[in-house]
């Protein structure tokens, strides 16, 4: 074992040994190269390459490493021979590196190898391109044109190749600055517009530079790099731009007759280059008169000595247009040579408008034209009497030159002819053209006037310029009265058939109207009724043409209108009845007769006829008989009647009396039909005689009657043998003796035994001529006996024969022939030359003069197919030449084999020496085979279509064929192409070579360019381009755009499958792919759709009031089967709306409108309440209307918009007047109501009305007004003392409301005066304060004291003011008095009846005091025991005092008792019902002083003892002249009762004397004093009844005048008198004369006074 192991390991050595020897291996490079290749873009530690040697264990290194940017690489590189990068390689820093390589064994055993090679850096694209010559800053001048350099850029590339190639792109956003090229660099900028420096001063541009690493590199990725900068281009400035001024227009203003030199305004202007800035100068082009302007400043201003006037010519609606010009000055040192073409200083203009402020310096003037410039005094103009409202064609101009206020005047109409008319406006402001208007309430009338004379006054606002004008208005009359028949409803006879200008009667009528419209024309309706009217005269006569037959018209309904010149008419009825004559003429029913009869008939059907005479019935003149109007006809026909004629009507029957021959009967047959006419007659048996006729035709149908006849019986004729059919041998001819066409047209034929030969023609001549059929041999028969017959065409036909001897002539007609009858066949190569001979024929005669003649008569051109394709192929291809009876066949012209390989030629010979007009040959066939020769390439058949490819399909798909033919012999052709997107196989196969994209590459279609060769010699190649058409594949979803949602509209109310809108999507496939197919997707959508154009249909009528929208989902999908597509969107379907609603207003509540008082004329007041419509507000086109009370018609006060309802105020409203209005408003769909009357609508309409409330607001326009200017009120010296209390009350009024109806009352001054003094005296106080709010003037804290004295008089001024301020003043005299001047009355009056009148009582008692009267108090008066008074009736004092006028004196109380009952002052007292008079004795004298107070304390009550003694006096005194006074009237009013009682005087009323009258015996005053309540009526009653010397005061002196002043008579003894207490004496009747005298009256007084005459004479 042990042996094993040493001799195997011994084994081991030795192979290992000999193995080593036996190669002999030292390390050899694998690869033999000098030059080595890296990228440059290996980093430091990267692999760079390899090294490889063969051999035993290889060490490589680098032996010059330390120079070299390589090592071999760290980790096994020694082994593996990996050489890496030390540093990054970078070809622009060192393109190449020489690297000595060492590979050695790795035991030494044998030397080591080495080898210098050199390491070449490959370039990768890591270098941008860098730019040269940067900035890159250039300039030009303004108006440098397109195409101007402007500089060069360029930019460089540190890369080698097309790396190094740089591509430049300048990007400018307005595209001026581009590049002379983009791929030659350096390059120059260049502009592409004229530069402008106001459209820019500077351009600045994107300069981008790109190298071409992207098409290719040594090494590393394709990628282009590029760099970027900015290019500017700056334009010099040049004075090509006008001045531009600060403002594009400037205004300013004046006053009229400004001063001079008044500064207007500062106009600016800059030069509009704004690199030049030239200085700038102003100048005016117009009104530079009237304006000047500053030349460098451009302050405006009123040139010097000139003066504005607003109204000369120069203003324009109080403007001055001025044009100020700015021109640039162009500086001294200026010079450019660029800008030598420019323009220079430039100048722009400005509009400056002045408004010259109005002065009121003119006044309206009237003018004739509405341009105001012919001023007129005087209008005049016609008119109708008849008009109303607004006189057309007059238009009044008036205008004032002034403006605004100062151009405002009034218009005023004077003269009493001015009446009638007002103007359209009376008020007016600058200029007006005005209407003048007749009343409403006004009526013209020509017959009363006819000229109206009045003037037009225009006075401007301040009454400062009136100008008038005459008017001069001349009435024409109007017609206003109709005619007026004076016959009417006429009723006339007239005889039938009256003569033109028969006068049926004259009708007349008048007119109230004079001249032109009292002037009557007559006419007549209807028009065409047969009458006529003389227009002027009336007279109604037959009118001319007309037919007055009572027959047909029996009587005629007229109506003549009578019509004036002015157009109004009357009517009456005129009525013509026409009488009958023996006129109407008998008639037959008809007037013609047609009957149908046949030839040879015995017994035709009878002929039946009818006539009418319309004459009366029962006379001879409607008894007719019938006869034929010519005579002889009764020998053929005759007529049976059916009756006598009478009657009006009569019958016939017409027949004929033999049978008919056609052929003896007149006129001519036609169709088998002889036509011919009777006449029958019809006469009355009327004298004279009427008759008339009828035309009877009578169609005779004709009967074949007669045989044909020939002329002759034999015929003779020849012929030459030979002659073609046709040929005429003879003519025959036969007649018939019919009469009609058909009966006797004859027809020729030939007998059946010689119709094969012979036949029956015509000749020219249009004669029957006997023709050869056939050609005639006369070697087979010399002669023909031909049978020949005539036949009519009748019913039955007839016929007749004759015979024709035919002879046939001898001709010479013998055909050549050719000597061997068989075809012939010849080959040829198509490649044969012209002329060349390629075979002959043989042909013989037996004719002894024949001549032949060697033609081809045609070509049969048949191709390799055997298709006879037609003899124009080859027609020309052969030509055969004739030599001693042999035909030598030669090529004609170039042979083409694949056109016709066989062409069988057909061989004529012909004898041209014939004696015979027919020709003398005979044919043959030969047959030429055309041999093949290569002269033509294949044949692509080229699509008709192009292929279609579908997109996307895999490579080698195939998507078609081609095939190619060559029509040369048996050659192969063979297909080949070079494309990127199809291939094909040598058989034309086409098959997919690449990616196809529809939407990408190459699009839709494309086309490849096909070659087929054929392997002939020698080889030719054809080639087509054959177009591709990319099938699209379904991988787009349809789309609607950029739309995500639709909205579509429809009207409501429209009908079921209306349309709505249509939609439709778009797809960017084809085909199916792209046909799209529409539906909606929301199940409940009340809509259809048309599924293939997307028009969508309405389901049903819409409500817009329902539903105003819907929205559903709306789907388009592709017709791709299972592939499709689909997409959804969604839709809006808005329903429109319609008018369809009414507006209400129900439910609404009053509107309330307020609007301020003193409101401009048409003032706008704002809207009323629109009313609720259902519809959409576009149609709410509602109107509104206003409505008024009857009784409350505001139309004149209110109008209102009917669409904008806007409320319009038309005059100035004044609270004052009125304060609120009540209006209705009405909403309806119509333009227009019939009444603004609120009844007519109440009810029906109610909810379409509503209530406008108009509420006028105050506004303080009126000023506070004091009841009384002045007042006077007296002061109870005892009532100073304290504080509060009431003088008197002051009232003012104020018209206004609220707040400016506020009043505030004031004490402005207080001044005292003395008694009898007239200077204010030094006091102090102030005494007096006033209620601001009511006016109550009272007493302050300060006392009277002893400045104040009674007699004194204070005078205050008071001021009230009202809320907004107005005020007013008033004067109020408070004097001061004592009660002991005070004057009591009684009155039966009731308080409160007295209070009411304090005002007319202070009045009536100053009129009877002739004083200053103020009633101090009215209080009742204190009953003390109204027990013992129970007869006593409440009694109210009155208390007053009187100072005299414009004094402080008060009149003492006695004195004004004492003038109050005096006699004069009876009516007041009885006004009042005083029934007593007193004073006041109470003495309220100045306040003891509190020094001597018990003194004054013992005084006081001293004079309180003594003041109760003398009122309890004068109270009982009082008392008793009053109890005195009332029991004298009673017992006046007995005595008086008992005298009139014993005189028998009838019971009635008379004066009692003292006493108020009364009813006899009966005392009113006692009466009503018992009733313990007396009325203010009551004694009312008792002074209108009175008479104004009666009194119940026993002072009166008068008692007796009204009973002597009315003439009655009293009587009166002595003791009545005394018991009445008259006071005069009862012997002096002196006061009683006077009464009388006074009286004016010689009365006589009776009396039984003691001491008088029994009768005294006044």
């Amino acid at each position: 074992m042990i042996e094993n192991r040493l001799l195997l390991f011994a084994v081991s050595v030795l192979l290992f040994s000999t193995s080593r020897f036996a190669y002999g291996l030292e390390p050899n490079w694998s690869e033999n190269i000098n030059i080595r290749t890296v990228c440059e873009n290996v980093k430091a530690g990267e692999e760079a390459y390899v090294m490889s040697a063969t051999g035993p264990t290889i060490v490589y290194s680098i032996s010059n490493v330390d120079s070299v940017n390589f090592e071999m690489c760290p980790d096994n590189g020694a082994s593996t021979g990996r050489v890496c990068a030390k540093e990054d390689l970078n070809r622009e820093t060192v393109a190449s590196y020489e690297v000595t390589e060492v590979a050695a064994d790795a035991d030494n055993v044998n030397d080591k190898i080495q080898r210098t090679i050199n390491v070449n850096l490959q370039d990768e694209n890591d270098n941008e391109p860098i730019f040269q010559g940067l900035p890159y800053i250039f300039y030009l001048h303004e108006g440098s044109e397109a195409g101007t350099v402007a500089g060069q850029v360029d930019a460089t590339d540190a890369d080698q190749q097309f790396a190094s190639n740089v591509d430049m792109f300048l990007q400018e956003d307005r595209g001026v600055l581009e590049l002379t090229s983009n791929t030659a660099v350096p390059t120059n900028v260049v502009i592409t517009e004229t530069l402008d420096y106001e459209k820019s001063p500077i351009y600045i541009g994107v300069l981008t530079a790109k190298d071409r690493g992207d098409v290719s590199v040594e090494c590393g990725d394709l990628k282009s790099l590029s760099a970027e900068t900015a290019v500017y281009l700056n334009v010099y400035d040049g004075p090509d731009t006008p001045p531009e001024f600060t403002s594009r227009q400037y205004s300013g203003s004046v006053e009229e007759n400004a001063d001079d030199s008044t500064e207007l305004l500062t106009v600016e202007a800059n030069d509009g280059d704004y690199g030049l800035r030239w200085a700038i100068k102003y100048t005016l082009s117009n009104y530079d008169d009237i304006f000047s302007i500053g030349n460098e400043s451009g302050i405006l201003a009123v040139r010097d000595g000139s003066k504005i006037d607003r109204e000369s010519d120069g203003v324009s609606d109080g403007f001055y247009t001025l044009n100020v010009t700015a021109t640039e000055i162009k500086p001294g040192d200026f010079s450019e040579p660029a800008f030598d073409d420019f323009p220079g200083p430039q100048s722009s203009s400005v509009i400056v408008t002045i408004f010259v402020e109005d002065i009121n310096d003119n006044g309206p003037v009237f003018y004739s034209d509405p341009t105001f410039q012919s001023p007129t005094a005087r209008y005049n103009i016609t008119i109708s009497e008849s008009t109303r409202g607004t006189i057309p064609d007059l238009l009044i101009y008036v205008k004032d030159n002034d403006q605004r206020d100062n151009a405002a005047f009034d218009l005023v109409i004077i003269g009493d002819d001015g009446r009638y008319f007002e103007l359209s406006s009376e008020k007016v402001i600058s200029e007006a053209s005005l209407s003048l208007k007749v009343k409403s309430d006004e009526e013209l009338d020509y017959e009363t006037k006819r000229n109206l004379n009045f003037e037009i006054s225009a006075k401007d606002v301040d009454n400062l310029i009136m100008s008038t004008i005459q008017m001069l208005i001349t009435l024409t009359d109007e017609n206003d009265n109709s005619p007026n028949f004076i016959t009417t409803n006429v009723e006339v006879d007239i005889p039938e058939h009256s003569k033109s200008d028969y006068m049926v009667t004259v009708i007349k009528a008048d007119d109230a109207d004079s001249g032109e419209n009292a002037i009557i024309h007559y006419s007549l309706q209807p028009e065409n009724s047969g009458f006529r009217i003389d227009e002027g005269t009336g007279k109604v006569s037959v009118a001319p043409g007309s037919s007055l037959d009572r027959e047909t018209r029996a009587q005629y309904f007229l109506t003549v209108i009578a019509t004036d010149t002015g157009g109004l008419i009357n009517t009456t009825q005129l009525t013509v009845t026409l009488t009958d004559i023996n006129d109407q003429t008998p008639e037959f029913l008809q007037t013609q007769y047609i009957i149908n009869w046949d030839e040879n008939d015995a017994s035709p059907d009878p002929l039946e006829v009818e006539a009418l005479d319309s004459d009366d019935a029962s006379t001879n003149n409607s008894k007719m008989e019938i006869f034929f109007a010519d005579p002889e006809v009764n020998s053929r026909f005759q007529i049976i009647e059916d009756s006598d004629g009478s009657g009006g009507v009569i019958r016939a029957s017409i027949t004929p009396t033999v049978p008919l021959d056609a052929e003896v009967l007149p006129g001519d047959c036609s169709n088998g039909i002889i036509e011919f006419e009777l006449e029958v007659s019809v006469r009355d048996k009327g004298s004279p005689s009427k008759s008339s006729n009828a035309t009877i035709t009578i169609f005779l149908r004709g009967v074949n009657d007669h045989a044909p006849i020939f002329n002759d019986s034999m015929y003779n004729g020849s012929v030459n043998e030979g002659t073609s059919q046709g040929t005429a041998v003879a003519k025959v001819f036969a007649s018939d003796g019919d009469k009609c066409e058909t009966n006797n047209e004859i027809t020729f034929t030939v007998d059946n035994e010689f119709a094969d030969s012979f036949l029956m023609g015509l000749s020219e001549d249009g004669e029957s001529v006997l023709q050869v059929r056939r050609p005639l041999d006369r070697d087979l028969d010399g002669f023909y006996d031909v049978i020949v017959y005539a036949v009519d065409s009748g019913r039955p036909q007839m016929s007749s024969n004759a015979t024709v001897r035919v002879t046939v002539l001898d001709v010479n007609d013998k055909d050549p022939y050719f000597v061997d009858e068989s075809q012939l066949e010849i080959t040829v190569n198509e490649s044969a030359k012209i002329d060349e001979v390629i075979g002959s024929v043989f042909a013989d005669d037996t004719d002894i003069n024949s001549n032949l003649n060697f033609s081809i008569v045609r070509f049969r051109c048949i191709n390799e197919n055997d298709v006879d394709v037609g003899d124009s192929k080859c027609t020309d291809w052969f030509s055969i030449s004739s030599k001693d009876q042999v035909g030598n066949i030669s090529v004609n012209s170039e042979l083409d084999r694949e056109t016709v390989e066989t062409v069988v030629l057909t061989v004529q010979v012909e004898d041209m020496n014939a004696d015979t007009d027919r020709e003398q040959i005979s044919t043959t066939t030969v047959t030429v085979m055309i041999s093949d020769y290569n002269d033509n390439a294949p044949n692509i058949t080229e699509p008709k279509e192009p292929f279609p490819v579908i997109e996307q399909l895999s490579v080698g798909t195939v998507i078609g064929r081609l095939f190619a033919t060559d029509i040369d012999k048996d050659n192969t052709v063979t297909f080949f192409v070079v494309s990127p997107f199809v291939n094909i196989s040598a058989d034309g196969e086409i098959t997919v070579n690449g990616v196809i994209d529809r939407e990408g590459v190459p699009g839709s279609n494309f086309s490849a360019l096909i070659n087929a060769r054929d392997d002939g010699v020698p080889s030719m190649t054809s080639q087509i381009e054959v177009k591709f058409d990319v099938v699209d594949a379904n991988d787009h979803d349809p789309s609607f755009g950029s739309f995500t949602s639709f909205t579509c509209e429809i009207k409501e109310n429209e009908a079921e499958d209306t349309p709505v809108c249509t939609i439709t999507a778009t797809d960017e496939d084809i085909g199916d792919n792209a046909l799209l197919t529409y539906s909606i997707q929301t199940a409940d959508a009340p809509f259809t759709v048309n599924s293939t154009t997307g028009q969508i249909f309405s389901d049903l009528i819409f409500n817009q009031e329902d539903d105003n929208s819907y929205e559903f989902k709306f789907r388009a999908r592709d017709t791709a089967g299972d592939l499709a597509r689909e997409s959804e969107v969604d839709v809006i379907v808005n329903i429109l709306d319609l008018d369809d609603n009414e507006p209400t207003y129900e439910g609404f509540s009053p509107q309330e409108i307020p609007i301020t008082e003193e409101n401009d004329e048409n003032f706008n007041m704002g809207a009323v309440k629109e009313a609720f419509d259902a519809d959409t507000e576009e149609n709410r086109k509602n109107s509104y209307f206003l409505l008024y009370d009857e009784d409350a018609d505001f139309s004149d006060v209110f109008s209102l918009d009917r669409t904008t309802r806007n409320l319009t105020a038309k005059p100035t409203l004044d609270r004052e007047e009125k304060g609120s209005y009540t209006l209705y408003v009405l909403t309806t769909r119509n333009d227009s109501i019939a009444s603004t009357n609120y009844q007519d609508y109440v009810g029906n309409f109610s909810n379409e009305i509503s209530t406008v409330n108009v509420v006028v607001k105050d506004i303080n326009d009126n000023a506070p007004v004091f009841e009384r200017a002045a007042d006077t009120t007296d002061l109870l010296y005892a009532t100073s003392y304290g504080e509060n209390n009431i003088v008197t009350i002051v009232t003012a009024t104020d018209p206004d409301a609220g707040e400016n109806a506020t009043l505030k009352y004031e004490i402005v001054s207080e001044t005292y005066f003395r008694p009898d003094s007239t200077v204010a005296a030094q006091v102090g106080g102030p005494y007096f304060d006033i209620d601001s709010g009511n006016g109550q003037v009272k007493t302050t804290t300060v006392s009277f004291e002893t400045e104040i004295t009674v007699g004194g008089l204070f005078k205050l001024v008071i001021r009230v003011v009202d809320g907004g301020g107005l005020s007013d003043q008033m004067n109020l005299d408070i004097k001061i008095f004592d009660e002991t001047e005070t004057v009591i009355l009684e009155s039966r009056y009731r308080e409160d009846e007295l209070e009411e009148s304090r005002d007319q009582i202070e009045i009536d008692l100053e009129n009877a005091l002739d004083a200053d009267v103020v009633i101090d108090k009215i209080v009742p008066k204190e009953v003390q025991n109204q027990a013992a008074r129970a007869d006593e009736t409440q009694i109210t004092e009155i208390h007053f005092h009187a100072t005299e006028w414009n004094s402080t004196r008060l009149i003492p109380a006695e004195e004004i008792a004492a003038e109050l009952d005096s006699n004069q002052n009876n009516d007041l007292l009885i006004t009042w019902a005083i029934v007593s008079i007193g004073t006041s004795e109470v003495d309220t004298g100045p306040t003891i002083s509190e020094t001597d107070l018990l003194k004054a304390i013992l005084a006081v009550v001293s004079a309180v003892l003594l003041l109760f003694l003398l009122v309890l006096a004068i109270a009982f005194v009082c008392m008793r002249r009053s109890y005195k006074r009332k029991i004298k009237a009673a017992e006046a009013g007995h005595e008086t009762a008992l005298a009139v009682e014993e005189q028998r005087v009838p019971k009635m009323s008379v004066n009692i004397p003292n006493t108020n009258q009364n009813a006899v015996g009966e005392n009113m005053l006692y009466l009503e004093s018992q009733k313990n309540t007396i009325s203010m009526d009551a004694w009312q009653k008792l002074a209108e009844s009175s008479d104004d010397n009666n009194s119940i005061d026993d002072n009166a002196v008068d008692s007796q005048d009204s009973a002597i002043s009315e003439g009655r008579q009293a009587s009166f003894n002595g003791d009545d008198l005394d018991d009445v207490e008259i006071d005069f004496p009862a012997d002096d009747l002196s006061n009683l004369q006077n009464a009388l005298n006074r009286r004016g009256n010689d009365m006589v007084f009776e009396n039984n006074y003691t001491g008088m005459d029994d009768t005294t004479a006044m």
